[in-house]
C-alpha cells in the first residue's frame, strides 16, 4: 500500500521492476526497524525480523555468511564507486 502498487499475486514478483521496489521497500523498514543496524537487517532479510528480535545470538550459520557476504560486497562496491569518482574527477579536472 505505501508504494501504490496493486497486489496481482506472487507472479507478478518475478517483474524486475516491481521485485525491485518491493525488495528495496522491504530492506528500508527492516533497517529503520533494527535501528540502522546492518548486521541485524540483513540477519532479518535473510531469517525473518521474528527470529532475529527474539534469538539474534542463535542465528544459523547460512543466515550469518549471508549478513558478511552482502556487507563484504557493498563494502568492495563502495570502495571500487569512490575510485572510479577519483578517477573520473581527475580526468574531468585535468582535461
Amino acid at each position: 500500500d505505501k508504494l501504490n502498487l496493486s497486489w496481482q499475486g506472487k507472479d507478478s514478483l518475478r517483474e524486475p521492476e516491481r521485485n525491485i521496489r518491493l525488495g528495496v521497500a522491504y530492506i528500508k523498514y527492516l533497517k529503520a526497524n533494527f535501528k540502522n543496524d546492518i548486521h541485524k537487517t540483513l540477519l532479518a532479510y535473510n531469517w525473518g525480523p521474528g527470529n532475529v528480535n527474539k534469538h539474534v545470538h542463535k542465528a544459523p550459520q547460512e543466515s550469518q555468511k549471508y549478513s558478511k557476504k552482502i556487507r563484504n560486497l557493498t563494502g568492495k562496491f563502495e570502495q571500487d564507486f569512490k575510485n572510479k569518482k577519483e578517477k573520473f574527477l581527475y580526468r574531468t579536472l585535468t582535461i
